[in-house]
């Protein structure tokens, strides 16, 4: 009787869980439920209570359920067989990995610099140059210095129409000395301006910019400040912050009280949206430096309750696939699991993904973990295609077909000089 009572108990729990797991339960009940499914899928008992499920419900792992309407994995997916069919491009702080089809077969081309796709401008290049900041006079003199300024320019390259456009800043601004400056030569020949900028975040029409500013106009040392910038790809307007800086004021008391009392403490400056699993955007707390030696530097703490309850909710993949809680299921039949982030296809049933034990987000000057870059199928029988290791994705754009030019296809393949399929 003893042995039948702790079974019944595990039953109870392991139904439980399921029933959690699908989403099933009283909102009451519901965040327990959510609980105990992460604590048994850090342990491995995930596959043991869909087991479990399928012994109460007569169903084999993979089988249809008419009465869910749930379809399992297909056997194998068919292919485009077009001898150039791209289909995404996912971007690392550096570099861009086009991914595309050949005759049915997955390959990937790589190009040192950041490549975009957007409907309205066609294929561009984003990449921020160094320009000089010219220290003028009063009457706009150029003025020598012992320090060249500089100002870092968010620019954009235009395939299809052959134009650069100056982004941000559109004009570059150096020092303008004061006629008083004038009088003492020795002084101003030490100023000097240095303005970097770092891309965080591509998303749609709209990149995210993190900024260092270093100015030194007299005194025992330079001043530094750092912000961040959301631009306008189109035309480099400078639009407001997606999140106010409240929204992510408990993730930065949450981080600062984690780290103790350190050398170089943060304190909480704002708030920013940046990529996150799939492409969703996630609030980030901007974290600065407190003390003026540690300056140089933003850190970003992404909200965890954000990616949290983007877990569970999951994302839809398409083709009756979905990422979710670490894996991408179709039906209920997983065809990839240790899943950190994935870029959904429009119209193919596949993916692109990148594994790895969780989501690491591209931080400003950090050296983050890396995952593996793959492609796979929604099928059972194929294995997914890797592509080696990638950076966290500071960006990614599922490429359409039906809405990209044909002269945009023809861009893609020169840039990254994809070989002609024989």
């Amino acid at each position: 009787m003893k042995r039948i009572g702790i079974l019944g108990i595990i039953a109870g729990l392991a139904a439980v869980a399921y029933l959690g797991y699908m989403r099933k339960l009283p909102p009451s009940i519901q965040e327990h439920a959510d609980k105990l499914v992460g604590w048994s899928e850090k342990r491995g008992l995930g596959d043991k209570v869909k087991d479990f499920k399928s012994k109460l419900t007569g169903d084999a792992p993979g089988h249809d359920d008419k009465a869910r309407g749930v379809k399992p994995a297909p056997r194998k997916v068919a292919l485009p067989d077009d001898s150039f069919l791209p289909i995404a491009l996912a971007l690392e702080k550096k570099r861009t990995h086009l991914l595309y089809l050949s005759k049915g077969k997955a390959r990937s081309a790589v190009f040192k610099g950041l490549i975009w796709w957007e409907e309205d401008s066609g294929v561009s290049r984003l990449y921020v140059e160094k320009r000089h900041a010219p220290v003028t006079g009063p009457n706009g003199e150029k003025m020598k210095t012992k320090r060249k300024s500089s100002v870092h320019q968010l620019r954009r390259f235009e395939y299809g129409s052959g134009e650069t456009f100056d982004l941000h800043p559109e004009t570059i601004v150096g020092i303008v000395l004061e006629r008083e400056d004038l009088t003492y030569p020795d002084e101003y020949k030490e100023f000097f301006l240095e303005e970097r900028r770092e891309i965080l975040t591509v998303f749609g029409s709209e990149v995210v910019l993190g900024v260092h500013r270093a100015t030194f106009l007299g005194g025992a040392h330079p001043v530094e400040a750092d912000r961040t910038e959301r631009i306008e790809l189109e035309g480099g307007s400078v639009l407001q912050s997606r999140f106010e800086r409240t929204r992510t004021s408990v993730t930065a008391a949450e981080f600062v009280q984690s780290k103790g009392r350190k050398l170089c403490r943060r304190e909480h400056e704002g708030s920013v949206a940046l990529r996150g699993p799939g492409g969703a955007l996630i609030p980030a707390a901007v974290m600065g430096a407190s003390a003026e030696s540690c300056r140089g530097t933003l850190t970003y703490v992404m909200e965890k309750t954000a990616i949290s309850e983007l877990k569970r909710r999951g994302i839809s993949m398409g083709h009756g696939a979905r990422f979710r809680r670490g894996q991408i299921v179709v039906g209920e039949t997983p065809v990839l699991k240790r899943v950190a982030d994935v870029i959904p296809l429009v119209s193919l049933p596949a993916t692109v993904a990148v594994k790895g034990d969780r989501f690491a987000a591209p931080t400003q000057g950090s050296k983050a973990r890396k995952g593996e870059l793959v492609f796979k199928a929604f099928d059972r029988s194929s294995k997914a295609i890797s592509f080696g290791k990638v950076s966290p994705l500071i960006g990614s754009v599922a490429l359409d077909m039906d809405r990209m030019d044909g002269k945009d296809v023809e861009y893609l393949k020169q840039i990254f000089e994809v070989p002609s399929a024989k």
